[in-house]
């Protein structure tokens, strides 16, 4: 739901805990907003994850994170 509030909690097994909320929105916002500030085209990237990261970890460690990514990578150009 655009607008929704997402609790992002940064290490809650630590003593210190960080906690922020973030807020869903949509491609289709975040399109908007880039195309109002001026940037001409916007691209999404996929998530990958480094031949190191898969060896240190193995591919299954990464599975969760790459079907629910908590991060976008995205490119703008003007």
């Amino acid at each position: 739901m655009e607008g929704a509030p997402i609790t992002v909690i940064l290490d809650p097994e630590s003593p210190e805990e960080v906690r922020f909320d973030n807020y869903y929105l949509s491609n289709a916002t975040y399109d908007w907003a880039f195309r109002k500030v001026g940037f001409k085209e916007v691209f999404r990237h996929p998530i990958r994850i480094s031949p190191e990261g898969i060896r240190k970890f193995g591919r299954e460690y990464w599975e969760d994170f790459l079907e629910n990514p908590g991060i976008v990578c995205i490119e703008c150009v003007k």
